[in-house]
């Protein structure tokens, strides 16, 4: 296994995955939403006709129905069009994966890579954690000491904007003290999208109020105690944790994303 410096010299074209997710850009959101549900996904690219275009990611879906005008829209009306982020930002087969890092560090969680106009595959950050390996790196060094965190019975609606804004994918709900689950930005999208088909138009915004962190949370998520090894951390991160929570005498202390680990990484690259 190549250290750090070796590995982030190489080119993303041995990290990519092949396998695309890609839905046309008059798709009905709805089926963006629910493909990423079902898939725990958290980016589709969007092509027109033949060329991939932009993305979409749970973000974007958020940021686009808790707007002001969304409201009384028919999300059947809505297209991934009306949601996804463009124009496409992508890198060639040889870009160095240090320098696409710092590209998703800038808030993009997926990075075509294309030769010419084909798109060959993508990479992301959690297929760039899964390559790391670490040594003896204590998580003080890596977490999060100060999370945005929320009660059980606070509004979702409340942090909606925040998950949207602050690029960040979940929240750890605690109450006394006590972990109780983890909001990710996929089970906040689902809800959101749930009061759409489930409300009329007069009454969503309303209804949306009505939503508590408890009642979206996951309960048993991701966590390790704050003695556990770095690469402990990463696995999890590649096996589809959102983030991981760190724990100390059943405390959480401090919390772990993909982003926090590869900015770490820089870190060790730069000296």
């Amino acid at each position: 296994m190549p250290d750090i410096t070796t590995l982030s010299k190489r080119p993303v074209s041995e990290l990519m995955k092949k396998n695309l997710v890609v839905l046309d850009k008059s798709t009905p959101l709805s089926e963006a939403i629910k493909e990423m549900y079902s898939r725990s996904i958290s980016h589709i690219l969007v092509k027109q006709r033949d060329e991939i275009i932009g993305v979409i990611s749970e973000k974007d879906i958020i940021f686009k129905l808790i707007s002001r005008n969304s409201w009384k829209i028919n999300v059947s009306g809505l297209h991934v069009s009306s949601a996804m982020s463009q124009p496409l930002i992508y890198v060639s087969p040889n870009t160095e994966i240090v320098n696409a890092v710092k590209i998703m560090l800038r808030g993009i969680g997926i990075l075509p890579v294309k030769r010419g106009k084909n798109v060959l595959g993508v990479v992301t950050k959690e297929d760039v954690v899964s390559a790391l390996k670490f040594k003896e790196e204590r998580l003080d060094f890596v977490m999060n000491r100060r999370p945005i965190i929320s009660s059980p019975n606070e509004r979702l609606i409340n942090y909606l904007v925040k998950i949207a804004k602050n690029r960040i994918s979940s929240i750890p709900v605690v109450e006394y003290g006590k972990l109780l689950g983890l909001v990710t930005d996929l089970e906040a999208m689902y809800a959101v999208y749930r009061i759409y088909k489930l409300a009329s138009w007069n009454v969503r915004e309303e209804r949306s109020k009505r939503i508590l962190m408890k009642d979206v949370m996951k309960r048993g998520p991701s966590f390790v105690s704050l003695d556990a090894p770095l690469n402990e951390v990463c696995e999890k991160l590649a096996g589809g944790a959102k983030s991981v929570l760190v724990t100390q005498d059943d405390v959480l202390v401090g919390l772990i994303s993909k982003t926090d680990v590869l900015e770490y990484m820089l870190g060790i690259v730069r000296g």
